[in-house]
């Protein structure tokens, strides 16, 4: 099992943090808003493409009057509203 700087289990719930000296739990808390940055950023690539309501497919369609492009062809055609603004999508005549 890989151990942390501080001689605990990543999983920092199965150690006694309140017997750390202060320092050690701030650079605990550091390191920790660190990897949570991380994970932000990839969740944000991993997303920033996909459709805002199946969340599966890639967007692929301007919604009229709003022009975002938010949605993926499949879902453009059930759509009221942006999912974005909310604002009532006029449909493909």
């Amino acid at each position: 099992m890989k151990m942390s700087g501080n001689g605990c289990p990543p999983n920092y719930r199965s150690c006694d943090l309140r017997g750390m000296p202060l320092a050690k739990l701030k650079n605990i808390q550091a390191k920790l808003r660190e990897e949570i940055e991380e994970v932000e950023i990839v969740l944000y690539q991993e997303t920033a493409n996909k459709c805002m309501k199946c969340e599966e497919k890639n967007r692929s369609v301007t919604l009229v009057p709003c022009n975002h492009y938010v949605v993926c062809d499949t879902c453009a055609t059930t759509q009221r509203e942006c999912p974005y603004c909310q604002t009532p999508v006029t449909p493909k005549a």
